[in-house]
């Protein structure tokens, strides 16, 4: 059964790969979400995902991870989380202003000029049409790499998972890649260099 696209209500979990969040999530920044089904549950090994899943960060680290990491992952796959610092906060600094900080640890994507098969796609916003931080694969986002570190201006960002159909004379044999997120308060500085604004 393929996950069901709905809009934001009270999603009992919510997932993609091996993410399970528990509910009920709030409709405060997500268009779309999915509650765990068939292959997009936290167990499943295969399968594709073509769906947003919301998830709120706090300040210690959480994680996401293509599906079926770290095995190879599947063809035809779009998965898209909605990264979300609305519900941090700071007892002691009310006024205190978040943001979402996101690193990625582990990254083997196949390789393509300009990344145009299969990558990881990070956008400063929780819309398709948000500035795009980077589309990546092959190597470009591994961990030490300037490209691995980034931290949204606003609320939420928006990461892609997408690979493209399967191809006989190549088959697919890369583990994907595994992240990390946390809230961080705005003017705190970022342990390494993040991606710059173009």
């Amino acid at each position: 059964m393929a996950c069901a696209s709905r809009i934001l209500r009270a999603a009992v979990a919510i997932c993609c790969g091996l993410l399970l969040l528990p509910g009920p999530a709030q409709a405060e920044s997500c268009d779309y979400v999915s509650t765990a089904a068939g292959p997009c549950d936290a167990t499943a090994t295969q399968g594709s995902c073509a769906d947003y899943y919301q998830a709120f960060a706090d300040t210690s680290y959480q994680y996401i991870r293509s599906p079926n990491y770290p095995g190879p992952y599947a063809d035809n796959q779009v998965c898209r989380w909605v990264l979300s610092a609305c519900r941090c906060s700071n007892p002691l600094r009310p006024e205190a202003k978040f943001r979402v900080e996101f690193e990625v640890l582990d990254f083997e994507i196949q390789d393509s000029p300009s990344c145009t098969q299969d990558f990881v796609e990070v956008k400063d916003g929780k819309r398709l049409w948000a500035h795009s931080f980077g589309q990546y694969c092959g190597n470009s986002c591994v961990k030490g790499n300037s490209n691995n570190l980034t931290q949204s201006t606003g609320l939420h960002l928006l990461v892609t998972f997408q690979t493209d159909v399967f191809n006989a004379r190549q088959p697919q044999k890369y583990r994907g890649f595994q992240a990390r997120y946390r809230c961080v308060e705005l003017g705190k500085l970022l342990r390494s260099p993040v991606l710059e604004l173009v």
